[in-house]
């Protein structure tokens, strides 16, 4: 079962927040414009559902040759929060939220002073 989908506005708030997001990550200009397009991509779920070749194409793109450069963008939205943004299925959208949840804890437990987490 696929979760509800978001109201128009929300999903239009989830694209601004993304890019108010990347606007702030210290990329060059060109890879930037490939998040900008990977998050225009995005479904109002925040799902990544369309094939990398049609972004590619849209971007002036060739797949083949440029293969590396859009994956890695797409990596960077989906480090992006909410934690599972840009992911391609739920089962994807879930792994990367548990691998956030970790690197987290593993953070604060590596960060002096941190108390550790009783669970």
């Amino acid at each position: 079962m696929n979760p509800k989908p978001l109201p128009a506005t929300d999903a239009r708030r989830l694209h601004a927040h993304l890019r108010a997001q990347a606007e702030r990550l210290p990329l060059p200009e060109a890879e930037r414009t490939l998040v900008g397009t990977i998050i225009d991509a995005l479904d109002d779920d925040g799902y990544f559902r369309q094939d990398l070749a049609d972004v590619a194409a849209r971007a002036g793109l060739d797949l083949e040759r440029d293969y590396f450069e859009l994956n890695t963008a797409l990596r960077l939205v989906q480090s992006l929060q909410p934690a599972g943004v840009g992911a391609r299925t739920l089962a994807e959208s879930a792994l990367l939220q548990m691998r956030r949840r970790v690197r987290g804890a593993a953070a604060r437990r590596a960060s002096p002073g941190s108390t550790r987490d009783p669970r």
